[in-house]
């Protein structure tokens, strides 16, 4: 077992479990349209939600970090991030509310359109 993926079991954390782009950015200490780059890149697999949002897994959010700081405090990037696995779910059915997973009040996700480029 890697040393992230001792983290995550330590933590009561779902390594299946998904982050936005914005929770990667936190637990990377990079913007959000960098994570999005690595992504465009292969360097960090994703999964499309509705309304064309990306969700990468937390282990993999994790192996990304450890590549970009080897030498950074693990549980220090478990903290910065506050995730709670009802929050996102790729198909949306966990959303808190009716405004769909994550998003602000009055921000509505429409899955019949793509995202622009």
């Amino acid at each position: 077992m890697s040393n992230y993926q001792h983290l995550i079991a330590s933590a009561g954390l779902d390594p299946q479990q998904f982050l936005t782009s914005a929770a990667v950015a936190r637990l990377v200490d990079r913007t959000p349209d960098i994570v999005r780059r690595f992504a465009r890149e292969g360097r960090l697999p994703f999964k499309r939600a509705f309304g064309g949002m990306r969700l990468y897994r937390l282990a993999d959010a994790l192996r990304l970090r450890e590549s970009l700081c080897p030498k950074a405090e693990p549980m220090a990037a478990l903290d910065a991030i506050a995730v709670e696995p009802e929050d996102i779910a790729p198909d949306g059915s966990h959303a808190p509310d009716a405004h769909g997973p994550g998003l602000p009040p009055g921000w509505v996700l429409y899955p019949d359109r793509q995202p622009s480029r």
